[in-house]
C-alpha cells in the first residue's frame, strides 16, 4: 500500500536515544555545542555522539552500524555532512518502521502530520530513558524571541506546539509560501518552547 509520511530526524532521534535533551549531532553546529573546546576536541565529541547514535540505531535496525561507518576523524567537512545526511536518512527510515508497526505518534491532522516514535514503542521494548552519556551534554543556545502566533500556539498545547510549528512550516514551504514558512520556522522559537 503506497503512502507518504513525514518524519523529522531530530525528534525521532531524541526518542530513539531516550533523552530529554536535543543531541549535539550536527557537524555545522559544533561551535555552538561546545564553544570553549578547540576545533579538534569539538570534532572528537561529535564523533563520540555519532558512535552512540549508531549503536542505538543498530539495536533497533539490525545492520545499521554496517551501513553507517563513520568517516575518518580527519575527513573534510563535506564527508562529515554526507555521513550526517545518511544518519538522518536511517533515523527517518526507523521512524517509518515505527509508523508501520503502530508505535509512532501523529502530530498534526489527517491532511498533514509529523510522525514520532511514541510511548508504545518504549512500553513494547521495556526500555528506560537516557541512552546518551552525560559527557555529551551541552548548554543549549538561546534563540531570538518568538512571534505572538508561536507564543499562542505554545500556550494552547505546550506538549505538541513545537511539532505543530514544524508541520506548519513544512506545509507552507511545500506550498511555496516562504513567508509563512519562515513565520512558523522552529528556529524562531525560544528554547523553553522547543523540544528538550
Amino acid at each position: 500500500m503506497p503512502g507518504l509520511l513525514e518524519v523529522y530526524p531530530h525528534p525521532a532521534l531524541v526518542e530513539l536515544m531516550r533523552t530529554e535533551k536535543r543531541l549535539p549531532c550536527k557537524q555545522g553546529e559544533t561551535r555552538d555545542y561546545w564553544p570553549m573546546e578547540t576545533p579538534a576536541n569539538r570534532r572528537t565529541k561529535l564523533f563520540e555522539t555519532w558512535r552512540v547514535i549508531v549503536a542505538g540505531l543498530d539495536q533497533e535496525v539490525p545492520g545499521a552500524s554496517e551501513v553507517l561507518q563513520l568517516p575518518p576523524l580527519e575527513a573534510p567537512s563535506w564527508q562529515l555532512k554526507a555521513f550526517e545526511d545518511m544518519l538522518d536518512a536511517v533515523i527517518c527510515a526507523w521512524g517509518g518502521i515505527c509508523v508501520f508497526e503502530g508505535s509512532a505518534v501523529q502530530h498534526g491532522d489527517d491532511t498533514s502530520a509529523i510522525w514520532i516514535p511514541g510511548q508504545s514503542f518504549w512500553r513494547r521494548r521495556g526500555a528506560g530513558r537516557d541512552r546518551i552519556p552525560a559527557a555529551m551534554d551541552r548548554t543549549p543556545a538561546s534563540d531570538p524571541p518568538s512571534s505572538e502566533d508561536a507564543k499562542r500556539l505554545a500556550a494552547a498545547d505546550p506538549v505538541n506546539a513545537y511539532y505543530e510549528a514544524q508541520r506548519r512550516a513544512a506545509r507552507s514551504r511545500a506550498n511555496g509560501d516562504l513567508g509563512e514558512h519562515w513565520h512558523w520556522a522552529p528556529a524562531k522559537w525560544p528554547a523553553s518552547n522547543r523540544m528538550p
